[in-house]
């Protein structure tokens, strides 16, 4: 059975705090415009070469937090279903961790920012923490006079 189908029922599971329009939009009755995204990202999960890269990269990352975190959402109470949750976000942590790492391969100089416990739309459910990083990363650029 595969991982996704034993994760706990959704309505167990926090909500993100908005969801964007468009995403919204392409979800809810346009299902060929789903089908074709999604055959689209699945093309896409070929190893990516990186090396041509020649400017500044500044990679977010929405990550777990720790089960034991106090900040962190609830996790199930059922042993089973919380095994389920933590073999899911092992496993994506894994890919996470790949893909920084080809990342900072390619591009020696990439800055890599993991932010716990934000979602998949960090740029709303992390606004304040998104504009930080690319403030900073802005910031410390070199001046090209």
């Amino acid at each position: 059975m595969a991982l996704a189908a034993k994760l706990p029922p959704a309505n167990r599971l926090p909500l993100p705090p908005r969801f964007p329009e468009a995403e919204y939009h392409a979800s809810s009755g346009d299902s060929e415009g789903a089908r074709r995204a999604l055959k689209a990202i699945g093309e896409g999960t070929q190893k990516r070469d990186y090396s041509n890269i020649r400017v500044p990269v500044l990679s977010i990352f929405a990550t777990f937090r720790p089960a034991g975190d106090p900040l962190r959402d609830e996790m199930p109470t059922d042993p089973q279903d919380r095994a389920v949750v933590e073999a899911f976000e092992a496993a994506t942590m894994v890919y996470i961790k790949r893909y920084e790492k080809s990342l900072l391969t390619g591009v020696p100089g990439a800055r890599i920012v993991e932010l716990p416990g934000a979602n998949h739309y960090i740029f709303l459910s992390n606004e304040a923490d998104v504009v930080r990083e690319i403030r900073s990363f802005v910031a410390h650029r070199p001046s090209r006079n």
